[in-house]
């Protein structure tokens, strides 16, 4: 017998101790860049989906819709928002909007447009709020 020997795993256990902590850094490190790369990936495709429909919704030189109800009814903006898994909303209008409406996630563009109102064009500023669903 000799003096000293544990067994053939308890020869190599400090070794293996060291390659499970080692393991376990490399999966966590690893974890941590795929969750903020995912975070940064939907919040740029959110940004992407903002522009597109904001660029529908304003493509016009002047405007014609008379309300906030026909500016968010662009059947363009609807189908991209529908595409990309987003949710908008647009009003005309200096006023911000409501709690229930926009937050913190969204993203808000405001653009300064001219609009027909009373066969008369006018300055108008159209908000725009896009989140995801």
């Amino acid at each position: 017998m000799k003096k000293g020997f544990i067994g053939p795993l308890g020869d190599d256990l400090p070794s293996l101790i060291a390659i499970m902590l080692a393991l376990t850094l490399f999966f966590s490190g690893l974890t941590f860049a795929m969750h903020t790369f995912n975070q940064r990936q939907g919040r740029v495709r959110l940004m992407r989906g903002a522009v597109d429909i904001s660029r529908a919704i304003v493509r016009e030189p002047v405007l014609d819709a008379q309300n906030d109800v026909a500016l968010s009814n662009n059947p363009e903006a609807i189908a991209i928002a529908e595409n990309n898994g987003l949710q908008f909303n647009a009003k005309y209008g200096e006023e911000l909007f409501g709690e229930n409406e926009c937050d913190e996630q969204s993203i808000h563009f405001s653009y300064l447009v001219s609009r027909e109102l009373n066969n008369e064009i006018k300055l108008d500023v159209v908000r725009i709020c896009v989140w995801e669903e």
